[in-house]
């Protein structure tokens, strides 16, 4: 099975008898559980996911690829004005922080990727939360209201996250490596988007895209890097 978008084929074919999730010893895969239609988590298909029962939680379940950069571009330019002129941080030490902040979430990409988006369901609830967070864009990849981390989970995470800079690097230097932070992660969300929904020409657009594309659809357990393939290599899951 080859599975396309509207523009091209994305060109790689799932190996026979390949699924999003492992079996789940007692379980058996229910057509709806709490309202969330779990039935459509076996292999990618085409088309829009119906996530939701209730079809007002479903329309608020999709999110616009404009999303991110509403909320999040605002937040970087705020934490770079506060290093600047709130904490009066030179212009290297803003930009040396902030490249920090990017490489680190390259990280943070991977880990939350590798270790919480496929984590092993183990009951009914956790197979819910896991179909919510991260299947049913595995089950529906062409569905471009799915291709973007939704702000019901991207902000607490974020929160979550400059909370902790603060603490471990104080006010002024925690805002300018959350401002690089935020960037890393607006680079990622921007990349998955294209690398679903936009024919690349350049070299790395398309090495990028071939990568994605076989975690997709023949590796769902490697290649968990999106925006990059760096720590792929270092814990050797290419």
């Amino acid at each position: 099975m080859v599975i396309k978008t509207s523009s091209q084929p994305y060109g790689i074919t799932t190996q026979s008898g390949v699924r999003l999730i492992p079996p789940i010893e007692g379980i058996d895969l229910p057509d709806t559980l709490f309202g969330v239609r779990v039935m459509d988590w076996a292999l990618p298909k085409e088309g829009e996911a119906h996530l939701m029962v209730n079809p007002w939680l479903d329309r608020l379940s999709r999110v616009h690829p404009a999303t991110p950069l509403v909320l999040y571009v605002p937040m970087v330019l705020s934490l770079i004005w506060r290093g600047l002129i709130l904490h009066g941080l030179s212009v290297s030490h803003v930009l040396a922080w902030m490249l920090a902040g990017i490489f680190f979430w390259t990280f943070a990409e991977y880990s939350l990727h590798r270790g919480f988006f496929h984590f092993t369901p183990r009951s009914k609830l956790s197979l819910v939360l896991a179909y919510l967070i991260h299947g049913v864009h595995h089950a529906y990849p062409d569905d471009d209201r799915k291709l973007v981390m939704p702000p019901v989970f991207s902000l607490p995470v974020g929160f979550l996250f400059y909370g902790l800079f603060i603490v471990l690097m104080g006010r002024a230097y925690g805002d300018v490596f959350h401002a690089g932070f935020l960037l890393g992660y607006l680079c990622y969300d921007m990349t998955h988007y294209l690398v679903h929904a936009v024919p690349m020409r350049n070299h790395w657009g398309i090495a990028i895209k071939k990568n994605h594309m076989l975690h997709h659809f023949q590796m769902p357990n490697r290649r968990y890097g999106v925006s990059n393939t760096f720590w792929d290599y270092i814990f050797q899951t290419r």
